[in-house]
């Protein structure tokens, strides 16, 4: 009888928390739904790395373009590196993120690539 009560508290418990007592990350990087944009982020951040460097080869890039899409290429490499080790601060990261996207946009404009060939974000 003991055990249906405390089973019963426990049911109870967790249909007014609504579960949040397991929807948080264990390293203290807040919830799963912002682990999920962040990945999201990194996928979209890889794809448009993806996309200009086929832009550098269809528009040829000059030298140091070229240099400025390696060390992009390299800060995205220890940003992927930092959220697949799962030891990151998501503020951190997003920040990188989003200068990473600004500086290929630049690029994209650098190598002169018409406006409706840009990789888009959404």
């Amino acid at each position: 009888m003991k055990k249906y009560i405390l089973l019963a508290i426990c049911f109870v418990g967790l249909a007014f928390t609504g579960g949040q007592l397991f929807a948080h990350d264990d390293e203290g990087h807040g919830d799963w739904n912002n682990h999920s944009q962040l990945n999201r982020e990194v996928r979209h951040a890889n794809s448009m790395m993806a996309h200009v460097r086929w832009e550098l080869r269809e528009y040829h890039g000059n030298r140091h373009i070229r240099q400025e899409v390696r060390h992009l290429a390299d800060e995205l490499g220890h940003v992927n590196s930092e959220v697949n080790s799962g030891h990151y601060d998501g503020g951190h990261v997003h920040s990188e993120i989003e200068h990473i996207h600004n500086e290929l946009h630049h690029v994209e404009t650098e190598l002169n690539v018409p406006s409706i060939r840009f990789y888009r974000w959404n």
